[in-house]
């Protein structure tokens, strides 16, 4: 039976590894619109950044942006939930991570703010999502701000782990901390995760989780992975991902998810 909606995941799932999203993928899931299948994102990128992908794709399914944070309309930007981090918590963390010399970067209003934005590791971010980041100089750690995410980048994938791991025992009982690329791990409110924003578009749908398909490759994908009628994880996931998943594509630099949906098509 063919699925009723297919939810994807971005960097590393619907994009390859140059960040390019191919043109077989790009016909797969518009062959998948145009046989009456939904499609949708599920990323951890900003509404600025996933609303091209989503637009060039031909989605108008509610999209799930900040790993859950934000469920939009892609075609009216009307936004069906949202749930942010309070100025109080966002203040103390961002207070930690200046005591420990650690990088952080923090999304208001879906805009990018950081320190600097020449810092080496902005300018990694940057370079995969091709978004701008706004420097704020010393207010962004002063200014109090609601924040739609926290977005931690270390300076090598080996210094992750520890910053990971302490971000979770100090923090963990009030965010959800999750990995999502490499050098990278975000910060959401702990009652946002993937999982729950695709199940509450499905439900705008009326399509049962049964009926959905989801594709990720990262740590922030399992759950989505595991609550789907059918999840896949990419060929270039993790273990723990690859564990998550009902089914394994192929990698996103052989179009995987493209073969997959086009394996559902026929």
């Amino acid at each position: 039976m063919k699925p009723k909606l297919i939810a994807a995941d971005v960097d590393g799932t619907l994009l390859n590894s140059a960040g390019e999203l191919t043109e077989r993928t790009v016909s797969a899931l518009r062959e998948a619109e145009k046989q009456g299948i939904r499609t949708m994102l599920a990323t951890g990128r900003m509404c600025c950044s996933g609303l091209v992908l989503a637009r060039k794709l031909g989605m108008t399914a509610p999209c799930v942006f900040y790993n859950g944070s934000i469920i939009m309309n892609p075609v009216t930007e009307e936004i069906y939930f949202r749930q942010e981090l309070d100025a109080g918590l966002v203040s103390r963390v961002l207070a930690y991570y200046r005591k420990k010399g650690w990088y952080i970067q923090k999304y208001v209003n879906d805009t990018l703010c950081v320190v600097d934005s020449s810092d080496e590791r902005t300018q990694y971010y940057t370079a995969i999502t091709k978004v701008t980041a706004v420097s704020l100089g010393e207010k962004f750690w002063t200014e109090p701000s609601v924040s739609t995410k926290l977005l931690v980048c270390a300076k090598e994938t080996e210094d992750c782990a520890p910053m990971f791991e302490e971000t979770k025992r100090v923090f963990g009982s009030e965010l959800y901390v999750v990995g999502s690329w490499k050098r990278i791990f975000e910060l959401v409110h702990p009652n946002v995760n993937k999982a729950r924003a695709v199940a509450q578009a499905a439900e705008i749908l009326g399509i049962s989780r049964e009926d959905t398909v989801c594709f990720g490759d990262s740590g922030n994908d399992n759950e989505m992975l595991r609550w789907a009628g059918l999840g896949v994880a990419m060929g270039n996931s993790g273990e723990e991902t690859k564990r998550a998943a009902d089914a394994v594509a192929d990698t996103n630099d052989r179009d995987g998810l493209a073969k997959f949906v086009e394996s559902l098509l026929a």
